[in-house]
């Protein structure tokens, strides 16, 4: 690595800053051929990207950009802006007034300053201060003369955030016969734009951290005022003392014509290596070190060309035209090298390739252990009561300056494994009455278990029972989606006399408490501090007119880790799939969220069921009725909202894509022509407002429609995928659903947004053909 500089501030440059350009030569750049004083000789006119700055640009803050024609700029004041000062009571020529811009903060070049007030001059000039000629904004700048009544001095704001100073019909010198206008229209980037008689300027801000714009800190730039083709980061070579099976290369070039293309590397974590920035030209093919096991973002500012892998094991994944993500994963296995005296050694490897990884610490389980450079030592004590299952484990590997959490299940190695391993057990999960429990029906907060256990070999009494199997039980609920399973849960449920019955032939059934389930997290719906979402869809077509597609679109776009879904009423859902699906019915719409839950001991597995683990973000795609506020599955099976939300605690956004449910008042109705109104009012019964049931019910946002919903296949689907798409890109829900339904298939949306005090009811009001988004506030005058 370079060495560290101190950041050069205005009037201190480092030696290397002192390269000096004509202030014209502001776009050249190397992209071959000879070289002349560090500029190409190829002409001027083909150099097509910012390359030098120079000390003076530096010192200023800033640089032009640009000169260009511009006729078409309004200089006249808009309505509602009255003139900021009166120039002509004196008349002088550089007369200036002190200008408070109130909140716009100007970045002022490259020193951290931001300005709220200007010296301005009669003249069309602005300074920090009255004195600071070195940093003056300059639109005209020869004396110019305010006259009465004619000419105008104002402020107003511009696009983007920018803020225009604006000198209207003043005078150069004495000759009133020419009246001239400026503009200077500062960015809040730092930019701004100068105007005056047809010609526009554009003055670029000096990055305080980059001045020559190829993508290096100053400090770390071996020519900060020059982009050269400047690499940071270990180039084509590995660190001292590497493993090289820890390593593989990236070819990866950017195209787009003769040009320089800046290409990022930027590692998840830190490393020996670290992040590359690459400064090259296009086509040229850079060769790049990464570290196995990490993964990286390749970013350019030129669409990427070609990039390929030194290693049959990596994955590239096609982000962008400009964008890639490189990888290549590994897992962290345990080879066990010595067994003596009831401790067992084992050392660490990775796969596909093994990069030699260090344990730094490992957690979980119920036995001491000791870590060292290659691996960990598991111990069992004389008093060891957790022998004979798997145990759910994790630890810490560092190689090449990288480090990584792993999670994998060990066998704890202990004296009592021996004898339940031989006699072989089989666990199931049942309901509190000893039945069996249906897959598409979870286990819901509140709602005990029985775990019945039933052993091989000879006869036990529930005294040899629990001396065997005490601590040993486990628990575990996760989640498991298109990455496997995640966020695991467990814990050794209590084996004891007073919660174990014997069923006889050695089938004993241990009592599990529904405080139990959920003082361990294993079922929930309380908030867990993940960010999760869910779906529960009524059809679990791929297509028609109702169909799941919104759905999944909810579930594949909205950020989050996805808890279990529901999809389709008939059958029993599908706890085989890639990611597991229940039933759209009453218990999984009240769990808004679930987990797989299965019981183990030793190597012993209990068939998979479900049980409650609240999701935050809950999609519902089904029927409603206007007249109760009930939800409805496909078969117009009814659900009422109080029953929905029983057990909801943890649900802060909830979207209803079916009809009418959130319907308050009559709002939307008030757009209806007075035949259909009448109509529509009545047969959905008479004055119901089903929205102000669901208000109640402790959520942030409600989602859904005042009245009729689209269908999945005419309009539903496409309103996902927009809404979607614009949660995705961070706007706010509410505005989300408002661009999503802004169409006629989605003119009767709603929200009800909780989030203040004081509840607000949006909908949509048609006057005159016209469709406006309106709101209503609770305790208002228009909401009772």
């Amino acid at each position: 690595h370079r060495s560290v500089r101190p950041r050069a501030r205005r009037g201190r440059f480092s030696p290397f800053a002192k390269i000096v350009l004509s202030l014209f030569v502001v776009e050249a750049v190397h992209y071959g051929g000879a070289k002349t004083n560090g500029v190409s000789n190829i002409p001027l006119r083909m150099a097509p990207v910012v390359a030098t700055v120079s000390a003076e640009e530096v010192a200023r803050g800033w640089r032009v950009k640009g000169v260009a024609t511009n006729a078409g700029v309004s200089y006249a004041m808009p309505a509602g802006v009255e003139p900021t000062f009166n120039w002509h009571r004196r008349g002088t020529f550089g007369e200036w007034r002190r200008l408070d811009l109130g909140d716009f903060a100007f970045p002022f070049g490259t020193n951290d300053e931001t300005v709220s007030s200007f010296s301005a001059f009669s003249d069309g000039r602005i300074r920090p201060t009255p004195r600071d000629a070195e940093r003056e904004i300059r639109a005209v700048g020869v004396p110019m003369l305010a006259m009465q009544g004619t000419s105008r001095f104002w402020t107003s704001d511009g696009a983007n955030g920018a803020k225009l100073l604006t000198w209207e019909s003043f005078f150069l010198g004495a000759d009133t016969n020419a009246p001239v206008s400026a503009q200077v229209e500062l960015r809040p980037s730092g930019d701004f734009v100068t105007r005056s008689n047809g010609v526009e300027t554009v003055c670029r801000r000096v990055n305080p951290d980059d001045w020559d714009g190829d993508g290096l800190h100053n400090e770390r730039d071996a020519r900060p005022t020059s982009s050269d083709g400047d690499h940071f980061g270990a180039a084509n070579a590995l660190p001292a003392n590497a493993n090289p099976d820890a390593y593989y290369w990236l070819d990866v070039c950017a195209t787009g014509g003769l040009g320089v293309a800046t290409i990022r590397v930027t590692c998840d974590g830190p490393s020996d290596l670290g992040d590359h920035v690459i400064v090259a030209r296009t086509n040229q093919v850079c060769h790049v070190p990464l570290l196995a096991g990490a993964t990286y973002l390749v970013e350019s500012d030129l669409p990427i060309g070609r990039s390929s892998v030194s290693t049959a094991y990596a994955a590239i994944e096609t982000n962008s035209a400009t964008a890639l993500t490189v990888s290549l994963p590994l897992e962290l296995y345990f080879e066990r090298v010595a067994m003596r005296g009831g401790s067992d050694r084992y050392v660490a490897h990775t796969t596909p390739v093994d990069v030699g990884p260090r344990i730094l610490s490992v957690s979980g389980g119920c036995c001491p252990y000791a870590t060292n450079e290659t691996g960990f030592s598991w111990t069992c004590g004389a008093n060891c009561n957790c022998g004979g299952y798997w145990h759910d484990l994790a630890a810490t590997a560092a190689w090449g300056g990288y480090s990584r959490l792993f999670g994998w299940s060990g066998w704890c190695p202990c004296h009592y494994a021996d004898e339940i391993e031989s006699r072989g057990v089989d666990l199931a999960i049942l309901d509190a009455s000893g039945s069996a429990i249906d897959w598409k029906n979870p286990v819901l907060v509140g709602e005990p278990v029985v775990v019945e256990a039933a052993v091989g070999g000879s006869e036990m009494t529930v005294e040899d029972f629990v001396g065997l199997f005490a601590g040993r039980i486990r628990l575990k609920a996760y989640y498991v989606d298109s990455g496997g399973e995640h966020d695991i849960v467990a814990a050794a449920i209590p084996v004891g006399a007073a919660n174990v019955a014997s069923r006889g032939q050695n089938v004993f059934r241990v009592s599990v408490s529904s405080g139990w389930l959920q003082s361990n997290g294993i079922v929930r719906n309380a908030d867990d501090g993940v960010a999760a979402k869910t779906s529960i869809d009524m059809s679990d077509a791929e297509s028609g007119e109702s169909n799941r597609q919104d759905s999944d679109i909810f579930d594949s776009q909205v950020a989050g880790r996805l808890y279990g879904r529901a999809r389709g009423k008939n059958g029993s859902g599908n706890a085989g799939a890639a990611i597991p699906e229940s039933a759209f019915n009453l218990k999984t719409v009240q769990s808004a969220g679930t987990a797989c839950l299965v019981a183990v001991v030793g190597s012993a597995r209990s068939q998979k069921k479900q049980c409650q683990q609240q999701a935050d973000f809950v999609y519902f795609s089904c029927h409603g009725s206007h007249a109760t506020g009930d939800i409805a599955d496909i078969d117009q099976n009814c659900y009422s909202c109080d029953s929905v939300a029983a057990k909801w605690g943890d649900v802060d956004i909830v979207v209803i894509a079916g009809c009418s449910v959130l319907d308050i008042g009559n709002f939307r109705a008030e757009s209806f022509s007075t035949s259909t109104k009448l109509k529509r009012w009545w047969s959905a019964g008479g004055d119901s407002s089903p929205g102000e049931k669901w208000e109640s019910k402790g959520a942030k946002i409600y989602l859904g429609y005042a009245w009729t919903a689209p269908t999945d296949a005419d309009g539903g689907t496409a309103i996902a995928t927009t809404f979607t798409r614009e949660v995705a890109s961070g706007r706010d829900w509410v505005e989300a659903w408002r661009i999503a339904n802004d169409s006629d298939a989605g003119r009767n949306a709603c929200a009800i947004d909780c989030r203040n005090e004081q509840h607000v009811f949006w909908y949509w009001r048609e006057v005159s053909g016209v469709a406006i988004w309106t709101s209503v506030t609770k305790g208002g005058p228009s909401w009772e």
